[in-house]
């Protein structure tokens, strides 16, 4: 987050927040019973003016009004990284910790304007979104009860889940999820001729039914929360990488090969910036992972889903905004490294972690997920061809379009 944040965009975070939760008749309650002690969410306002002013905030346990779930969430995995980063927990002052009500999948960091203490924010897409995108790649491959282990793994061919019934029910579902993120909430009428959920939509009440609950059901509900939590295990080691860098708690180690000669001077940093805090943020998350034994087919699918299903949701919009895509293509943030390179030292670290027999587990599942993606983004092709061929710019979300690459949306508006 390159600015301060100002007292206007609390408040207009406050009224936002307050305003949803009166939508939904959800009182505000504190869930935590004390568990999440030494941490702080920047929603409740009385603890971040007084962080403002200097003074040593009240630990709240939690945001008064944020969705419970993800404040739990947050709390949990903070306290994880903190009990396992010496650097982070001797060195650095705990951040302030908050849910910014931005779609785009993401963290932001940065200073209080008044007090200097640190703040990290993560969007309710990095909650909601790749929550949402890993369930639907968890029914779409074949993980029953016994698990995926090794012996398993020797015999079973994975480029073949892309063949298999699930994958294929699957890919609409994904569609779905995709162009609910990248599809305006006020376009109403192109939302409902897709079948998607519109702001105007009367509230939808799910009556609680008992039922038999399988075994696949149970299965596919694991995998997803694993992709999940390892997913927003890595975002967060990121994002907290950052404030290390920022405090002098660790250097930058320019770690990109120098036959890149075009990468120069602040360019050069920025990247090197950002695949070192990746490299903090694998490492937390695969270390996790071991330490609570946690098989490592799922130690790395949730970053690996991370980058992967992020560079399809950029190809998806320069495939609405422009007829070819821009090669490569992957670029992203003038300041990011290519999302598929992030990955490529994502995978690289996961490696130097695991030894050889984990790390097989690890690439062989990895190969199959890539194929189901791969099947995903072939089934969504022709719908984004259609859409491109109508006025689609005024229906794309400005948050995704002008957060995924400044360059490529000016091009497109200008044309």
């Amino acid at each position: 987050m390159e600015n301060d944040i100002s007292i206007e965009e609390i408040e207009e975070l406050e009224e936002q927040q307050l305003g949803r939760f009166e939508d939904l008749g959800i009182e505000p309650v504190d869930y935590s019973g004390g568990s999440y002690d030494r941490t702080f969410l920047a929603s409740d306002l009385e603890g971040f003016f007084q962080a403002l002013d200097g003074v040593e905030p009240e630990p709240y346990p939690g945001s008064k009004y944020d969705r419970p779930a993800y404040r739990k969430k947050l709390s949990r995995i903070c306290n994880e990284f903190l009990q396992g980063c010496s650097i982070a927990k001797d060195k650095v002052e705990i951040p302030i910790l908050g849910i910014w009500p931005g779609k785009v999948p993401g963290g932001l960091y940065g200073d209080l304007p008044e007090s200097g203490r640190a703040i990290l924010l993560f969007t309710e897409g990095a909650f909601s979104f790749f929550a949402r995108v890993f369930s639907i790649v968890a029914e779409a491959y074949p993980f029953d009860s016994s698990g995926f282990d090794l012996e398993e793994a020797a015999n079973c061919d994975v480029e073949q889940w892309a063949h298999m019934p699930s994958c294929e029910s699957a890919s609409e579902a994904f569609q779905t999820a995709i162009l609910d993120l990248i599809i305006k909430k006020e376009s109403d009428e192109l939302r409902r001729e897709l079948r998607l959920p519109s702001k105007f939509d009367p509230p939808k009440h799910f009556p609680m039914e008992e039922r038999e609950v399988h075994w696949k059901e149970l299965d596919r509900s694991f995998s997803a929360r694993k992709f999940d939590d390892q997913c927003f295990r890595f975002l967060f080691g990121h994002e907290f990488c950052h404030i290390l860098l920022n405090r002098g708690a660790l250097d930058v180690v320019d770690v990109i090969p120098q036959m890149m000669i075009t990468l120069r001077d602040q360019t050069r940093r920025a990247y090197n910036i950002e695949i070192n805090c990746d490299m903090i943020g694998v490492e937390y998350a695969i270390m996790f992972a071991k330490a609570t034994e946690l098989e490592p087919e799922f130690g790395y699918a949730g970053i690996f889903l991370f980058f992967q299903v992020w560079h399809l949701v950029c190809r998806c919009v320069w495939r609405l905004q422009l007829k070819h895509e821009p090669l490569p293509n992957d670029l992203i943030y003038v300041r990011h490294p290519p999302t598929l390179i992030r990955e490529h030292y994502a995978f690289d670290i996961m490696g130097q972690i695991y030894n050889q027999e984990e790390t097989a587990r690890a690439m062989k599942f990895r190969l199959g997920l890539l194929r189901i993606l791969e099947v995903f983004w072939e089934k969504l092709v022709p719908t984004l061809d259609n859409l491109r061929e109508g006025s689609i710019g005024e229906h794309i979300e400005p948050e995704i379009a002008n957060n995924l690459n400044p360059h490529f949306t000016g091009l497109y508006q200008g044309s």
